[in-house]
């Protein structure tokens, strides 16, 4: 394995084991130190690159949108998550939704969030940039590297109600399975 074939990571954590266990976080794991005949610069940045792995998946079941003018959104986010490659799953007059998306009109309330949603690669994040300010809009961060880890390549706008969103490209990943089906169990 060559080093060399590994983006230098913006910041190293500690390699060194915790004085005492932390409680845990995410899906994080400590790995000792790699005994692969490579210099300790390269080890790290491997070290880094496994400790990037996530399980996600398993925590959010939906997400729920109230937004003032229902048809001024179902257009933002038709284009914006068309960008990406999505359809609506299901739309009456009443609310629409994309998979574990859910948006319905607001009779008293509205949200304020920030949704980052994922991209394939980095052109998919300038169309999303792009469709989201032709289709009511507002910038909140054009397309671009940010120093969240390495590879983190991301847009933010604002949409018709002020919430943040986000299309973000982590860099070449695997997954482990397209989707996650659910099905009911039989009684």
């Amino acid at each position: 394995m060559r080093c060399q074939n590994f983006p230098k990571p913006r910041k190293i954590l500690s390699l060194r084991p915790p004085r005492s266990p932390p409680a845990p976080v995410a899906s994080a794991t400590f790995l000792p130190p790699l005994r692969l005949g490579l210099g300790a610069s390269c080890r790290r940045r491997l070290l880094w690159r496994k400790a990037m792995e996530f399980h996600q998946g398993r925590l959010i079941d939906h997400v729920h949108l109230r937004v003032e003018d229902l048809g001024v959104s179902k257009r933002f986010y038709q284009a914006v998550l068309g960008a990406l490659g999505h359809r609506p799953t299901y739309e009456t007059d009443r609310f629409f939704a994309f998979d574990e998306f859910f948006v319905d009109k607001a009779d008293d309330y509205r949200t304020r969030v920030h949704l980052a949603f994922q991209a394939a690669d980095r052109d998919a994040v300038h169309r999303f940039h792009e469709a989201g300010l032709a289709n009511g809009g507002t910038d909140n961060g054009a397309p671009g590297e940010r120093p969240y880890h390495p590879g983190y390549y991301a847009a933010f706008l604002l949409d018709p109600d002020g919430n943040n969103v986000e299309a973000v490209h982590h860099g070449p990943t695997t997954r482990s399975s397209a989707d996650v089906v659910v099905r009911p169990v039989e009684t």
